[in-house]
């Protein structure tokens, strides 16, 4: 069986459809995201930026459990990025 429980949604295609003056660009999100110094499928954290540049994504958020450590590194990873259309911010979900 290949049911979504998104299929009960419109499609980003529809929604954007019937928005009034909807002329923007819909970005890729991943909004949820470990690094390695929380509970991460990740060993390193260059391999969130490659796996998002492959799949389109062009905005993250990291949420890692009590800690805030991997921070920096991710906001220096994504400054290259920026300059490739990524979005110029970094959200932290704590």
């Amino acid at each position: 069986m290949n049911v979504t429980v998104f299929a009960k949604y419109p499609s980003p295609e529809l929604l954007r459809e019937t928005a009034d003056g909807f002329d923007q660009e819909v970005l890729q999100v991943n909004g949820h995201f470990h690094t390695p110094y929380s509970f991460s499928a990740f060993s390193e954290i260059s391999q969130v930026f490659e796996m998002a540049q492959k799949e389109g994504v062009k905005v993250l958020g990291v949420n890692d459990f009590y800690t805030t450590d991997g921070y920096e590194e991710v906001n220096q990873l994504a400054k290259p990025n920026r300059l490739r259309g990524w979005s110029s911010a970094i959200f932290p979900m704590i």
